[in-house]
Order: structure tokens, then sequence, then C-alpha cells
């Protein structure tokens, strides 16, 4: 095997219709001879990967140089890497028509599971014209269309003071966003916050999150609504939230800088910035929620002053000012205020 190849897709055509749905009608008429070529090496793409991700789990036991090992994870990454060459971003419907990807999207959510599928159509798979939607990546092999990942998003309206949106006025009461009903838009919305994202495929988060401006509105905030759940597995919140909400963000920040958080490496190694720590404290789920914002002219900056962790954590003018006015809180040489405020 390690000197096979992977079948990499030549032709790449989406299967969405020009408005970016899916939609079995969409499918069956662009199934040229060439589509169903594209859709039967994608089918065998995905086969051969999960069976090699499968093969290496079970070798976790071996040397970390073992080189028959390495062989096998640099062909899965470029397994996975040919399957997202032929992804398709899309608005992801609520009609039942589509239940097989609401199942999917169910199993894949790890982060804010929901009851069932009424669950999930009613509180976030708004349609056009609606608050909260979830847009994802798809393939389509034989076996029909696959979630690769998804994000849920969030839109609102937050007022500016002084000319802008202040960091601390973000969304950031993660359990009322998610089980809130849905809601027509009103056309005021200022902010569209990220609130889970459900990655099934290697790599296909960060390129979700750097395609997700094609579908959002010029001049649109961006923000994450992310809840600190490793941090909470590393302090004891019961003591931690007898302290003032001030000396908490300052808790969560310490841990952002000394450990090697996996939200917090993935956002911030996709170029964000640490906006806002919010203190929920009537929360029994997610008390503390950081917004990861996300400022697109300027990710490649951030990116590069972070560097996975090397360099120094990006944070907002607000966030900055407020972590710098505790006393004996020393940040000197481990943050910077973030480009573009």
């Amino acid at each position: 095997m390690s000197g096979s190849k992977p079948i990499l897709p030549s032709v790449v055509k989406p299967i969405t219709s020009a408005i970016g749905y899916y939609t079995p009608d969409a499918i069956l008429k662009q199934l040229s001879p060439e589509m169903a070529e594209q859709k039967r090496l994608t089918n065998l793409i995905i086969q051969q990967n999960s069976a090699l991700r499968a093969y290496i789990k079970g070798k976790k036991n071996l040397p970390r140089g073992d080189a028959g090992l390495k062989i096998l994870k640099e062909q899965v990454d470029e397994f996975s890497a040919s399957v997202l060459e032929a992804r398709s971003l899309v608005h992801i419907q609520p009609s039942e028509e589509f239940t097989d990807l609401h199942q999917q999207l169910m199993e894949n959510e790890k982060v804010h599971p929901v009851a069932d599928l009424k669950d999930l159509r009613e509180t976030r798979l708004g349609g056009e014209g609606q608050n909260k939607d979830c847009q994802a990546f798809l393939v389509d092999p034989l076996n029909g269309p696959k979630v690769l990942t998804g994000i849920y998003r969030y839109h609102s309206q937050v007022r500016e003071r002084h000319g802008r949106i202040w960091a601390q006025d973000l969304p950031g009461d993660v359990d009322d966003i998610k089980s809130s009903a849905l809601k027509p838009l009103t056309g005021n919305e200022s902010v569209t916050g990220y609130y889970s994202i459900s990655s099934k495929w290697p790599g296909s988060g960060p390129v979700l999150i750097g395609e997700l401006g094609s579908v959002t509105p010029e001049m649109r905030f961006e923000t994450t609504i992310s809840p600190a759940r490793d941090f909470y597995k590393a302090v004891n919140m019961e003591e931690l939230l007898h302290l003032s909400d001030q000396d908490i963000r300052a808790e969560v920040l310490k841990y952002l800088i000394e450990d090697s958080d996996g939200v917090r490496n993935f956002h911030l190694g996709n170029g964000a910035c640490v906006g806002w720590i919010h203190v929920n404290r009537d929360s029994k789920t997610d008390p503390i929620i950081i917004n990861y914002i996300y400022k697109r002219d300027l990710l490649d900056d951030n990116q590069k002053e972070f560097d996975r962790g090397k360099g120094k954590i990006p944070l907002s003018p607000e966030l900055f000012a407020e972590i710098y006015g505790i006393r004996d809180f020393s940040v000197t040489g481990k943050v910077h205020m973030a480009y573009g405020f």
C-alpha cells in the first residue's frame, strides 16, 4: 500500500444549484457521465480514507517514528484533501426532505447536542430570512450526500457605541441562543455569531471558516460564541465563581496563555483574536463564554503573531485594557492588541 497513490478527482463540479442549496433534482439534472465518474471516485476515496483511519487508530501503540504508520498517515492526509476538493458550501434547509442530512448533523454535533430532529429544525436550521442557520460542506458520493463539517450561525443586532461595536456587547449567552425559537430577520442585524462547529472530516473546519465570508453580508461583524469547556476541567468552578467577573476573565486568559487549548488553537490559528470573556453565573452548562473575533482582512496578521501558540495572543482593545488594569497580573510579551480595532 505504501507505494500506491490516492485517486484524486480531476474534475470538480458543485452539487448545488446556483443559489447554493442542495436539492435532489439539482443532483439528478447534473448527473452527466463525467459527474457520475466523479461521484464514483469520491465514494472510493471516502471508503479508503475511513479504512485507513480505522487501521491507524488500531495501531496507536506503535512507536511515533514508525515508517509504515507515517506513510499511512500521509496517505490519509492526501485522501482527505482530495475529498475536500469536491466540496460544496450549502445552507442546510429545515425541510423534512433533507432528513438524512439532518441526522448526520445530529450525529456530528458534540458541543451542543440536540434532543431530536424536531428540536434541530425548530431551533437551529433556519431558512432564508431567519436569525439562525447552518452552513455545511457536502460531498456527493454514490450513496448520497455526506456532511463533512457544519457550523451553526446566529444573526443579531448589536448597537454601536461611539461609532463601533464593542467586544463586551457581543452575544455571550449560548444557552439562550441554542434553545430559542427561530425568528425572522429584521434587517438591522450587525453581528453573525458562530456558536457551534462540528467537523467530521480532517482539515475541513478551517477551510469552512475561511469560506464563510462568501455567505456573510459585507461589513458584518463576525465572532464565535465559544464555551470554555477545557478550562472548566482545569479549575475548581465553584471557587472560581466567587471571584469578580474581572478576576475570572484574568484567570481564563492565564489559562489561554499557558495551556494548549484546542479551541484556542483552532480559532487563533485561523487568525481570530480573543475579543471578550463573558461570565454567565446563572448557567449550569456554560458559565464562561469566549468571543473569538474574525476580522477577515486582518486574519493573516494575527495568525502570524500567534503562530499556533509560539507567539503572542491577540486581544481586543477592550479585553487588553481590562487585563492590564489588574494589579500583579503581568502579560507583557504574552499578548498584544489585535490589529484592526
